[in-house]
């Protein structure tokens, strides 16, 4: 079982660029916002 880690906070397009880089090494990477957070409101 895989653990989920919270690893880096940006904007939408430095997390779209992030999971990117993780899927070219291999690395299963989600983005997301937790609850509450920004833009949410």
């Amino acid at each position: 079982m895989s653990k989920l880690v919270p690893a880096m906070s940006g904007s939408i397009p430095d997390m779209k660029a992030l999971r990117d880089r993780c899927a070219a090494a291999g690395i299963t990477a989600l983005v997301g916002c937790p609850p509450g957070g920004a833009g949410k409101g």
